[in-house]
Protein backbone atom coordinates (compact mmCIF):
# COMPACT_ATOMS: atom_id res chain seq x y z
CA UNK A 1 0.00 0.00 0.00
CA UNK A 2 1.64 3.46 -0.72
CA UNK A 3 0.17 6.10 1.65
CA UNK A 4 0.15 10.16 0.07
CA UNK A 5 0.22 13.04 1.97
CA UNK A 6 -2.22 12.12 5.15
CA UNK A 7 -3.88 9.54 4.12
CA UNK A 8 -2.43 7.25 6.25
CA UNK A 9 -4.43 8.63 9.15
CA UNK A 10 -7.72 7.77 7.96
CA UNK A 11 -6.88 4.17 6.55
CA UNK A 12 -4.16 3.09 9.16
CA UNK A 13 -3.07 -1.26 8.45
CA UNK A 14 -2.62 -3.51 11.10
CA UNK A 15 -0.77 -6.47 10.96
CA UNK A 16 0.28 -8.70 13.97
CA UNK A 17 3.73 -9.37 15.02
CA UNK A 18 3.74 -12.88 13.21
CA UNK A 19 2.62 -11.03 9.68
CA UNK A 20 4.95 -7.87 10.25
CA UNK A 21 8.09 -10.32 11.35
CA UNK A 22 7.45 -12.89 7.77
CA UNK A 23 7.25 -9.59 5.83
CA UNK A 24 10.51 -8.19 7.36
CA UNK A 25 12.25 -10.98 6.69
CA UNK A 26 11.11 -11.74 3.45
CA UNK A 27 12.71 -7.69 2.97
CA UNK A 28 15.88 -8.65 4.70
CA UNK A 29 16.66 -11.50 2.58
CA UNK A 30 15.62 -9.11 -0.45
CA UNK A 31 18.09 -6.34 0.24
CA UNK A 32 20.82 -8.64 1.81
CA UNK A 33 20.31 -7.13 5.72
CA UNK A 34 20.77 -9.68 8.41
CA UNK A 35 19.25 -9.40 11.95
CA UNK A 36 21.69 -10.50 14.45
CA UNK A 37 19.89 -11.70 17.44
CA UNK A 38 20.77 -12.14 20.70
CA UNK A 39 22.86 -8.93 20.76
CA UNK A 40 22.53 -6.38 23.62
CA UNK A 41 22.00 -2.30 23.06
CA UNK A 42 25.00 -1.20 25.47
CA UNK A 43 25.70 2.12 24.53
CA UNK A 44 24.43 4.83 22.74
CA UNK A 45 25.12 8.61 21.38
CA UNK A 46 23.49 11.08 19.93
CA UNK A 47 24.92 14.03 17.67
CA UNK A 48 23.30 15.57 15.33
CA UNK A 49 24.55 13.54 12.28
CA UNK A 50 22.78 10.60 14.12
CA UNK A 51 23.62 8.17 16.44
CA UNK A 52 26.72 5.38 17.46
CA UNK A 53 25.53 2.35 18.73
CA UNK A 54 27.57 -0.11 20.90
CA UNK A 55 26.28 -3.73 20.47
CA UNK A 56 27.57 -6.68 22.51
CA UNK A 57 26.91 -9.65 21.08
CA UNK A 58 26.53 -13.13 22.29
CA UNK A 59 29.98 -13.96 22.90
CA UNK A 60 30.89 -10.75 24.46
CA UNK A 61 32.32 -9.28 21.75
CA UNK A 62 31.82 -5.44 21.25
CA UNK A 63 31.12 -3.41 18.33
CA UNK A 64 30.08 0.33 17.45
CA UNK A 65 27.56 0.98 15.07
CA UNK A 66 26.68 4.00 13.14
CA UNK A 67 23.53 4.77 11.82
CA UNK A 68 21.07 7.93 10.70
CA UNK A 69 18.37 6.55 13.39
CA UNK A 70 17.75 3.65 15.53
CA UNK A 71 14.56 1.51 16.01
CA UNK A 72 13.96 -0.81 18.93
CA UNK A 73 12.47 -3.42 18.33
CA UNK A 74 12.91 -6.26 21.14
CA UNK A 75 9.43 -7.12 21.90
CA UNK A 76 6.71 -6.39 24.14
CA UNK A 77 9.18 -7.64 26.59
CA UNK A 78 12.40 -5.98 25.76
CA UNK A 79 13.62 -3.35 27.53
CA UNK A 80 13.92 -0.38 25.48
Amino acid sequence: MIFTSDSWKHNPVWLGQDRACTILRSHQAKYGYEVERGTILSGLKQDDGGVTVTITKPDGEREEVRAMYVVGADGARGEL
